[in-house]
């Protein structure tokens, strides 16, 4: 049996983040992986991101940056294989090219992302038709491999992954029919869609669904139902872009959201298991890659902590969500440090604030009014001092 301080299962931004982290700390660290490092980072060619790195790269020189980086750590090592299996008792089973192993750690943090929706789930799919492909295999097929998925195309989902898939294919030559939403509005941001929609003249058609896909063998058109009645439109290829959901697969023992599903866990993102962390698109949907490198930077380095005393020590409070909320992360808190808190409302708001209060009632933070979005996160920096008893958070309309 091999042994680790830290084992980290994923090697995207969140995992290569917390080896970097927890290896800076002094741990001995296997980060284990058995595609190329860099994740979906390697799909995204548009600019933005890598804030770690002083910000405006693409996903693959931010990728290259990030290696560099893992590089020179020497307590850091690349495991080209595949988790199999993590026990409760910190045992991880590996099996790659080189062979099946064991290894006990103590502590892994959980960074293999999220799954994406299955085009099943969305809408009506014909047993043995081909053209239907997920957001993610159309950009990778794309931006890796320099293949066209089709030539005509409809885009179910109008989030993030949904209108960065009708950018690239129009700019690859691809037609984009149109891209359907079934909420009232886009996911992504005005910026994002005056890029990705109007500057491309790429239609949207909001609180719409697709009903029915015709064609034999291959797809040869989307049967859509919109305010107006139903309409069909041509396409070769239908792309599913409805969002990604966290694996926890590799941990059935772990403690989960009743609401949602997702893991439990603190601000340093342990879970209710001593010494297992779960981060980044394994956890929730946290969007950009910057998010997730944040939080895999912390959970590095409470791993390297936990691995190298055993314990934190502190005393710990709760968050309780409202029901108007879908989900908030983390919902414990380790006294005396501050933390910063993810929310997602279950609607919309005009002019909507997210509000912390104590049991007595009394109003700990409140955050300025403002638009918010179902479908995107909301983030509420804690002072150390306001981390100081259990508190509730909900979300108002301010007049």
């Amino acid at each position: 049996m091999r042994t680790a301080d830290v084992f980290i299962i994923g090697g995207g931004p969140a995992g290569m983040a917390a080896a970097v982290a927890a290896a800076g700390r002094a741990a001995n660290v296997v980060l284990a992986e058995p595609f190329a490092l860099g994740g979906r980072l390697l799909t995204h060619i548009e600019g933005g991101v890598g804030r770690r790195y002083g910000g405006g790269l693409t996903g693959p020189e931010y990728v290259s940056r990030a290696v560099r980086e893992l590089s020179t750590r020497r307590n850091i090592r690349i495991l080209r294989s595949a988790v199999v299996r993590v026990g409760s008792d910190l045992t991880v089973e590996t099996a790659g090219g080189a062979g099946s192993f064991i290894y006990k750690a103590k502590a892994v943090v959980l960074a293999c992302g999220g799954r994406d929706v299955p085009p099943q789930e969305c809408f009506p799919v014909p047993a043995g038709m081909s053209g239907i492909v997920t957001a993610s295999d159309a950009l990778a097929a794309h931006c890796l491999f320099g293949k066209r998925v089709g030539r005509r195309a409809v885009i179910v989902g109008a989030g993030g992954d949904g209108l960065t898939a009708a950018r690239r294919l129009a700019l690859e030559g691809t037609d984009v029919a149109c891209v359907i939403e079934r909420r009232e509005f886009p996911g992504a941001g005005a910026r994002m869609r005056q890029e990705c929609l109007d500057d491309l003249h790429v239609p949207c058609l909001t609180s719409s669904s697709v009903i029915g896909l015709t064609g034999e063998g291959r797809v040869s058109g989307a049967r859509v139902k919109t305010p107006e009645g139903e309409k069909t439109f041509r396409c070769d290829v239908v792309v599913c872009a409805a969002g990604r959901r966290p694996d926890l697969s590799l941990l059935p023992f772990v403690s989960r959201s009743a609401d949602c599903g997702i893991a439990v866990t603190d601000s340093s993102f342990m879970t209710n298991v001593p010494g297992v962390f779960v981060v980044g698109g394994a956890l929730h949907s946290c969007g950009i890659c910057d998010r997730a490198a944040e939080e895999g930077a912390i959970a590095g380095t409470a791993a390297a902590e936990y691995a190298a005393s055993g314990a934190f020590g502190r005393k710990a409070y709760w968050l309780k969500p409202a029901h108007e909320l879908r989900y908030v992360i983390p919902v414990r808190f380790t006294a005396g440090r501050g933390a910063e808190i993810c929310v997602r409302t279950a609607g919309n708001y005009k002019r909507g604030s997210i509000v912390l209060r104590d049991h007595g009632g009394n109003v700990v933070k409140r955050t300025d009014p403002g638009p918010i979005n179902a479908g995107r996160e909301v983030r509420v920096r804690l002072a150390a001092d306001e981390v100081a008893t259990n508190l509730f958070v909900g979300a108002e309309e301010t007049e």
